[in-house]
């Protein structure tokens, strides 16, 4: 047995269909490479041991979801938009938009800007129905939960914010070796080692 890691994570109830039905859903919502005008491009992708969009574990599910997104720093967009106002008004123009000018600006840097993947996990507990996923940024895990409502339909949902710096998942651990009560750790409901990779 193997136990899956996450170094950090938001966790939120949630009804999913079974690891098949969810499968051919997440089949519909696959990740495509960036196109070159975009800036950023999200999917389902299948699993890096398994080869599976759902691998089935111990009480639930394991999915795996990629965001691609271009990096354009403000401070780059801001220089270079800065860059053609003076060269304009060297040229003796006034008349134009800086909104324009940093939308074009913005359009020809995505076609040379390097690209950051970032692949999340997201494990389900089928009978708790708690699904943990492997990021507390929120437009990362809210795009992942978006995939999910247009691949399913619907997917019902409640957070349970567990990573506050006084009660995050270091010191609900420490409290949980130390045998503190319940309310210290992860409550009745959660404890550590609920996810397990069954291994042959």
């Amino acid at each position: 047995m193997k136990r899956f890691p996450i170094t950090s994570c938001v966790i939120f109830k949630a009804e999913l269909p079974s690891a098949d039905v969810l499968e051919n859903h997440l089949k519909e919502l696959p990740f495509v490479d960036i196109l070159e005008s975009h800036s950023i491009s999200y999917g389902f992708i299948p699993n890096k041991i398994t080869g599976e969009l759902v691998t089935p574990i111990e009480g639930g599910y394991i999915i795996t979801f990629r965001i691609d997104e271009k990096i354009l720093p403000k401070a780059a967009i801001a220089f270079e938009v800065n860059r053609r106002i003076e060269k304009l008004k060297e040229q003796g123009i006034d008349d134009f938009l800086e909104a324009e000018l940093k939308h074009i600006a913005i359009e020809e840097m995505l076609k040379v800007a390097l690209t950051k993947t970032k692949i999340i996990t997201a494990l389900y507990h089928v009978k708790k129905g708690f699904l943990f996923v492997s990021t507390t940024r929120k437009p990362d895990h809210q795009a992942l939960l978006g995939s999910l409502v247009k691949a399913c339909g619907t997917v019902k949902t409640e957070t349970f914010h567990i990573d506050d710096a006084k009660n995050g998942i270091t010191t609900r651990l420490s409290n949980h070796i130390d045998n503190q009560p319940p309310a210290e750790c992860f409550g009745h409901d959660l404890y550590p080692g609920n996810f397990l990779f069954a291994t042959t």
